[in-house]
């Protein structure tokens, strides 16, 4: 992923163009390709860069779009293109950004633009006419969003860490402490830290001087039913549907990795992933997989069924010995990165198969 800042002085005073230079290095590592800050007035954008798409090649964030008069910092993969592209008048090609399909979106539709896209997303947008800044994050929160609100501030960061710049020293939040430990979890929109929020998934925010709007643009309906003739049928729709989503995924300039677990979910993935980038004759195959395997603890060992999906072969896979590894040998640096409690406890596992993943390459992991 990569990463966003932001800055609005809700008091009109104009932002050192050095905090948000501050607010952006916090999180360098996020911007392995680079790294940008845009300032004007009472508002200021950051961004690090990581490249994914052969679109993100092309792409310049924070963007400034003269004449709209909009500004757009962004974290995003954007499935519905082709749709959108004739509705917007752009086309969709390689040296069109995601980040821009959503400026265009929101300069049609405004503030009804999340509802049209379909993707991975968090971006915020300074509208310049109306002094206001609007920001969105995707449908299932895949992208991260925290922001700080006060009568002078609106502060945004894919990390927290980088809110603290201005909130010092930060105040823990023991109430979500408490429900952490007695196992509630559905509050998805405080943090452990006093005055700092998460933007839910499928939210939207607009902030001006002087009020803000807080509001889902999405949510699932529960008593809607999809009737279809047969189990065949069904099935099918299910089958297109899970094709689509994992080749929206594939989307990518640099080699694509996968979790296999030896689950029905990830060798689903795998699986279905494999035959489209053959079919698709892109070059971009063998796939990488990157597998838990636990020798010495055999009731968690799941070789033999992760063996059957590499078997089939254009597979290059790859192994860490997870029984060796202990959860407290990097938990300084895990903890540096994850910023919170955590509730799953195999997520040093994640973290050492993430390690390997980017040593050999891969930039987006399913």
């Amino acid at each position: 992923m990569s990463g966003i800042t932001g800055i609005f002085r809700r008091d009109g005073q104009d932002v050192d163009p050095a905090n948000i230079k501050k607010m952006n290095d916090k999180i360098a590592h996020r911007g392995p390709d680079g790294s940008r800050v845009w300032s004007e007035g009472p508002v200021a954008f950051g961004h690090q860069i990581l490249h994914t798409t052969q679109e993100s090649l092309h792409e310049t964030l924070p963007f400034e779009d003269e004449e709209s008069g909009l500004v757009i910092t962004a974290d995003a993969r954007i499935d519905n293109r082709k749709d959108l592209a004739p509705q917007l008048g752009i086309e969709d090609n390689e040296y069109v950004s995601d980040s821009y399909f959503i400026l265009k979106a929101y300069d049609k539709w405004g503030e009804k633009c999340p509802e049209e896209l379909l993707g991975d997303f968090a971006f915020a947008i300074w509208d310049k006419n109306k002094e206001q800044l609007f920001c969105a994050r995707d449908h299932m929160g895949v992208k991260p969003f925290y922001y700080y609100l006060s009568d002078r501030y609106f502060l945004f960061s894919t990390e927290i860490k980088c809110l603290n710049f201005f909130i010092n020293p930060l105040k823990i939040n023991n109430q979500k402490i408490a429900d952490h430990l007695v196992g509630l979890f559905q509050d998805r929109e405080t943090t452990f830290y006093e005055d700092i929020f998460r933007l839910s998934a499928s939210y939207q925010i607009s902030v001006k001087m002087d009020n803000h709007f807080l509001k889902p643009y999405w949510n699932l309906d529960i008593k809607r039913e999809i009737k279809l003739d047969s189990d065949e049928d069904y099935s099918n729709s299910f089958f297109y549907l899970f094709q689509d989503s994992v080749k929206c995924r594939l989307r990518s300039f640099f080699p694509v990795g996968f979790f296999l677990s030896g689950g029905l979910d990830s060798s689903s993935i795998v699986c279905v992933a494999r035959d489209i980038m053959i079919n698709a004759d892109n070059g971009n195959h063998p796939l990488k997989t990157f597998s838990a395997t636990f020798d010495n603890l055999k009731e968690c060992d799941e070789q033999n069924y992760i063996k059957m999906v590499i078997d089939q072969g254009d597979i290059e896979s790859y192994f860490i010995k997870a029984d060796n590894l202990s959860p407290l040998s990097d938990i300084n640096n895990l903890l540096k990165y994850v910023e919170e409690p955590f509730f799953t406890g195999n997520l040093y596992i994640h973290h050492h198969i993430y390690k390997k993943a980017n040593k050999n390459g891969v930039r987006v992991i399913l």
